[in-house]
């Protein structure tokens, strides 16, 4: 849901050559055309070094140095991760993102998923680091740029974690597309007759054991 009439934020789901799936959010400083711009520009470097036999921590860096070079005012925050449904890891960079929640379908156990660096695009220089997790059962992966966390009620009080990290507990189990609903909707009912000041994403996927790859639900 963009802020205006084009947004910053992005996100992408693909196959890999290694029998992952790529999951990516990232959201891009400002608003309007230059946001898109900046975003069309990282998303596309994004499906070309997932080709790339690198660690995460190298490729945020290789994409770090990119933007560097490209001079803008804009910088990046990025979630990227991959996921193996036959071995069950996931692994993931978060280049200063809000940390999206992994949460336990039977358990509601919730954990962020913090490791990384900085922000993409404004420090020279800078360097990252990747986690590797076997994730233990099924679990719901929910991941939001900061139009969510950053949405006001009328009374001026902020979204922020106080009102989701219920919700993810309550909806612990369910369908992604009921996960989604759900947040949306406590979202838009928190804001009231208000608008929301930054662009909106949220992206909620199951992550469940499969030997043939196939059980991944977005």
């Amino acid at each position: 849901m963009p802020a205006d009439e084009v947004g910053g934020d992005f996100y992408d789901l693909f196959p890999t050559a290694r029998g992952e799936i790529a999951i990516v959010l990232g959201d891009v400083s400002g608003k309007g055309l230059p946001a898109a711009l900046r975003m069309g520009v990282v998303h596309g470097a994004i499906r070309a070094l997932s080709l790339a036999n690198e660690s995460l921590a190298r490729t945020a860096t290789l994409l770090n140095e990119l933007l560097m070079e490209k001079s803008s005012r804009e910088f990046v925050t990025l979630f990227w991760g991959f996921y193996d449904p036959g071995t069950h890891y996931l692994r993931y960079v978060n280049a200063g993102h809000i940390p999206p929640v992994l949460v336990g379908s039977g358990t509601g156990e919730v954990r962020r998923l913090e490791t990384g660096g900085p922000v993409l695009g404004l420090l020279a220089g800078a360097s990252y680091a990747d986690e590797r997790i076997l994730l233990d059962g099924e679990q719901t992966l929910i991941a939001y740029s900061d139009g969510l966390m950053e949405a006001s009620s009328p009374a001026g009080e902020e979204f922020g974690d106080a009102k989701l990290l219920p919700l993810i507990v309550d909806t612990s189990g369910k369908a992604p597309k009921d996960v989604l609903q759900q947040i949306i909707s406590e979202a838009v009912r928190f804001i009231g007759d208000g608008e929301f000041q930054d662009d909106l994403t949220i992206f909620v996927a199951k992550l469940a054991r499969s030997a043939g790859g196939g059980d991944t639900k977005v």
